[in-house]
């Protein structure tokens, strides 16, 4: 029991200091270095003090299960031969064994014997195996002596069976006697659990409390909680009141059962925050309520806040960041303070350097810079600043040396957009890579920068620093530069699918030239244009050119690289255009080695890159033609098929001047024509509908005196228009014979409708006849006359007539009865004519109305553009100008014209792709021109890229002076990049004038893409 106790105690001990210690880094927990301990303190315990005595005890540690089988013999078991069975005494079935506890001395005595013989088999017996008898009860073993004893398990007829089962002994101990004290508190370990003290009492444990949490001298901060738990036991099983105490005030009562086992008691966490910095006392109380409390204390030590830091210094260079610090602890020993140190992404551990560098960090760059320290508690506090890295002294190099320029390339960490100061020679380079007088700071993209304007064959000394964005500079660099001594220029002359033509400058002194045509050089002696024939389609060649004189050869020319032409494509097939109201869309098979196409619209080419083109902002019911050819470098395919397509005509319009008319049996109804209607479909009594390719319809079989209401819209293509107004309109009653004697029966009405009247005549029937008309179902004695006014309408309203004779004889039948509309109303002038303009196109839209159809008048033509709302002026000359008007038109009449727009066209610009030194010359051309005097003729380019030869070609010399060029009516003015042409020529009135203004020549400074605008203004 003692050793067991041992171990027990021994695992709460390390349990306590498993909760309490932790290592390594925590950001906001408890904190202990390698080497520091934490033990929980220890337990206190009842314990009853006792005398002690000494006893005698049977000590049967060495008696044990039976462990061996042997085969009785000898006198134990007999064997007899008469009946072959093994014959023997069982001396006790059950055995005594009794201890005098005056000497220690055992003896003891069998309850029952019997003998084995024949039939008896399987009986149990003990045996002793020292020689006293028995049946002896005063027979006892001294003191400490052994008894040995065997246990026969079986016995058949031939053979018993015995098993060892072990030895017992008698032994003196020490036990309790007489209580001397109860309820001795005392730390635990300081007596036995119930045994013999050294100091020759026996004591016994009666119940404990333990410390799990906190530690002793544990330091507690807000980072780290702690929750107060201890252990405790009662072996009576108590009950037991668990309270605790921080500096004296009570926290907590708990109440704990089944005692008898140790029970863990944890109280609630403890607020850390609210204790002052310092030591405190945490006290346990315990009590059964039968013997004063157990108790045990344990000081702490709270530290809530964070290090104080010192001075911070941080330095930089290019690519490091070094930060020095230091911090102190008013709680904390400042030993246990750890820093950590941020630099952008990169975060150190916490370690005891008050110092840390961080490199390879990229130079000219802002880094958030954050300095920590944090005290054994977990409490931080820290120091943050942005700090920019210095810049980085650059190294140079050279490529692409060139005879007036060359490529001078910066090799360093800096961001792009650090600023470099740049010298050669005794001048500086500018962002352009020009040479000035004044110093620049200037950013250099990709870390290149061409410097331009340098001396043929000449060494230039460069030297280049840096500086970051606050202004620090670093070290100069230098390093020599050459420029190249000049080669011969190379040039295409002419280029086609099978053969490329070249040329240079001749060079002053040169006896001879080679060329290399794509790696195998030829000498042409002095001929300074070279044709390599024989190549193939759209193959790439290289070229370059050196000049011989008795000095030896000069460098090569550049590399020119040169593609032969290709083949052209073949005619795109199937070309198919898909009609809408308002747009076309044309597509068609690619065909090989096409780049491009060129697709002609109406006598108008335009270029497309795909096989699709939509032709939009067409006008409704318009025809228009196409055809397209493919095009490549090397040249263009034929046209294709011509195709036409019309576009989809508007949607009808409400069908106009609807009449119908009753019979007994039937209505007929009658309209005129809706523009661009295929059918037209009538909903008869807002039930059915039918459908009819004419302009009426008679709706049959109907009951006299029944009233039916009609619609109408017109349909095509493109769609459904809109109901007309619902007719109201019955078939006529039966009339009685009788009513009808003697008057004759009303023929030929006609009728005469305005917007606001309608006018109904007829035939006079006899002589003398008077008449009624029913108008809208009243009945007028229109007297003698065949002809009623009637006036103050409404447009478009529906009215419904019908006449009949009267005479002395009575009234004759009426008519059938006749139902029309009135017309509509004359629109206003068309409103909102916007105007958009290209180079060669003039749009004009307006708002439109419902029923309407539009004229438009374009530079005096009238042209009719249907039911649209837009009209577009196609094929024009760039930057001519157009006069246009627009008034619409119904089944009322003419509407006024919209007021007059006068409009321009745009000038395009060219862009052109040359070799350098190419010439070309460039056509100003004009159209509709009805007045020089207010219209300048404006070409504008680069100068970098283009220059004049000649303002006009007409002329036989070269014209390059500002002012009127001699022998033409043209004034020429010049600006940087920009001529000005203005024509002194009169026209007759009311005509114009079109054609050729001037041609100007231009040649080429490098090679590639050149640009040409041309305005008028």
């Amino acid at each position: 029991m003692t050793k067991l106790a041992i171990r027990v105690l021994t695992f709460v001990l390390l349990l306590g200091i498993f909760i309490s210690v932790s290592f390594g880094n925590m950001e906001n927990g408890h904190f202990i270095e390698f080497g520091q301990e934490a033990r929980a303190a220890n337990a206190s315990c009842y314990y009853d003090k006792y005398t002690a005595k000494k006893e005698w005890y049977i000590n049967r540690q060495y008696e044990t299960a039976p462990t061996e089988e042997a085969i009785l013999s000898g006198s134990r078991a007999i064997y007899d031969n008469t009946d072959s069975h093994y014959y023997g005494v069982s001396y006790q079935l059950s055995m005594n064994l009794h201890l005098n506890p005056n000497d220690g001395t055992i003896w003891g005595w069998e309850n029952k014997s019997s003998y084995i013989g024949p039939g008896m088999e399987g009986r149990y017996i003990y045996y002793y195996d020292w020689g006293w008898s028995p049946n002896d009860p005063h027979n006892s073993v001294p003191a400490g002596d052994y008894i040995t004893r065997y246990y026969v398990t079986y016995c058949n007829s031939t053979t018993a069976y015995g098993v060892f089962a072990g030895t017992v002994h008698s032994a003196q101990r020490d036990v309790s006697d007489i209580l001397i004290q109860s309820n001795l508190i005392a730390t635990d370990g300081t007596y036995p659990d119930n045994g013999k003290h050294t100091d020759g009492y026996w004591y016994v444990k009666k119940g404990s409390l333990s410390i799990n949490s906190p530690a002793a001298n544990e330091e507690l901060s807000k980072m780290k909680g702690c929750t107060p738990s201890i252990t405790v036991s009662d072996p009576d099983g108590d009950t037991l009141t668990c309270k605790y105490y921080v500096d004296s005030v009570e926290k907590e009562i708990k109440t704990i059962s089944n005692t008898a086992t140790v029970q863990l008691v944890n109280f609630s966490a403890l607020d850390i925050s609210i204790l002052s910095d310092g030591r405190h006392t945490l006290k346990f109380e315990v009590s059964d309520g039968k013997a004063d409390p157990m108790t045990m204390s344990v000081d702490v030590i709270v530290d809530n806040s964070p290090p104080v830091i010192g001075t911070v210094n941080i330095t930089t260079n290019d690519t490091n960041i070094n930060i020095t610090g230091s911090a102190t602890d008013t709680v904390s020993d400042t030993v246990s303070i750890q820093y950590r140190y941020a630099v952008g992404s990169t975060v150190s551990d916490w370690s005891n350097d008050a110092s840390k560098t961080i490199n390879s960090l990229t130079p000219n760059t802002v880094y958030y810079v954050k300095y920590e320290a944090r005290d054994k508690e977990g409490n931080v506090s820290f120091v943050e600043r942005n700090i920019r890295t210095k810049a980085q002294v650059p190294q140079i190099s050279f490529n692409n040396n060139k005879e007036n320029s060359l490529d001078l390339l910066i090799n360093d960490s800096n961001p792009a957009v650090t600023q470099y100061q740049i010298m050669a020679g005794s001048r500086y380079v500018n962002a352009s890579g020009i040479l000035t007088s004044s110093p620049e700071w200037i950013t250099v993209p990709g870390k290149k920068i061409t410097v331009t304007g340098l001396t043929v064959n000449t060494q230039y000394n460069f030297i280049v620093k840096a500086k970051n964005d606050e202004g620090i500079e670093t070290a100069a660099t230098q390093k020599t530069g050459t420029t190249l001594a000049l080669p011969p220029k190379i040039n295409i002359e002419k280029k086609w699918i099978t053969y490329i033509t070249l040329k240079w400058d001749a060079v002053s002194g040169a006896t001879s030239y080679e060329i290399e045509a794509d790696g195998k050089i030829i000498s042409t002696d002095l001929e300074t244009t070279y044709t390599d024939e024989g190549l193939q389609p759209d193959t790439s060649h290289k070229y370059r050119v050196r000049a011989g004189n008795d000095g030896g050869s000069s460098e090569w020319s550049p590399y020119k690289e040169i593609s032969t032409l290709p083949n052209p494509p073949e005619i795109p097939g199937n070309l198919t255009g898909k009609p809408a109201m308002k747009n076309i869309t044309l597509t068609w098979e690619v065909p090989d080695r096409a780049e491009g196409y060129e697709l002609e619209i109406n006598g108008r080419i335009i270029q497309v890159e795909t096989n699709t083109y939509i032709h939009e902002g067409l006008s409704t019911n318009t025809s228009h033609k196409y055809r397209i050819r493919a095009y490549n470098k090397g040249g263009k395919s034929q046209w294709s098929e011509p195709v036409t397509v019309t576009t989809w005509p508007d949607i009808p319009s409400v069908p106009k001047n609807i009449m119908a008319t009753a019979e007994q049996n039937s209505i007929t109804l009658t309209w005129y024509s809706s523009p661009y209607a295929e059918s037209y479909d009538l909903q008869v009594d807002e039930k059915n509908t039918v459908n009819t390719k004419g302009m009426s319809y008679t709706n049959e079989s109907l009951t006299p005196g029944t009233e039916h209401s009609y619609k109408i819209r017109a349909v095509n293509i493109s769609g459904n228009g809109e109901w007309s107004n619902s007719i109201e309109i019955s078939t006529l009653p039966q009339e009685e014979s009788s009513s009808t004697t003697g008057a004759a029966i009303i023929a030929n009405l006609a009728a005469v409708v305005t917007n606001k009247t309608v006018t109904i005549a007829w035939q006079a029937v006899e002589v003398n006849a008077q008449y009624d008309i029913e108008v809208d179902g009243a009945v007028v004695n229109n007297g003698k006359d065949t002809i009623y006014n009637h006036t103050g309408l409404k447009a478009e309203t529906f009215h419904t007539y019908r006449v009949r004779t009267k005479n002395a004889n009575g009234n004759g039948q009426w008519c059938a009865v006749l139902a029309l509309s009135t017309l509509p109303d004359l629109p206003g002038a068309p409103s909102n004519v916007n105007v958009t303009v290209t180079d060669t196109q003039v749009q004009l839209t307006w708002t439109k109305e419902e029923g309407i159809s539009y004229e438009v008048e374009a530079d005096g033509e009238s042209i009719n553009v249907g039911q649209v709302s837009s009209y577009t002026d196609e094929n024009l000359a760039p930057g001519t100008s157009h006069t246009y008007r627009v008034r619409g038109k119904n089944i009322t009449g003419v509407t006024a014209w919209s007021d007059s727009i006068t409009k321009s066209t745009t000038s395009p610009s060219y862009e052109l792709e040359c070799a350098k030194d190419q010439e070309f010359d460039f056509s100003l051309l004009a159209a509709n021109v009805q007045d020089f005097g207010d219209i300048t003729f404006v070409v504008t380019y680069n100068p970098e890229e283009l220059e004049v030869m000649d303002f006009c070609e007409f002329t036989a010399g070269k014209d390059t002076v500002a002012g009127t060029i001699p022998g033409t009516n043209i004034a020429v003015t010049v600006k940087d990049g920009r001529i000005e042409y203005k024509v002194n020529e009169s026209i007759n009135p009311g005509t114009a004038w079109s054609g050729e203004i001037s041609a100007i020549m231009f040649r080429t400074k490098t090679d590639g893409k050149v640009q040409v605008n041309f305005n008028i203004e």
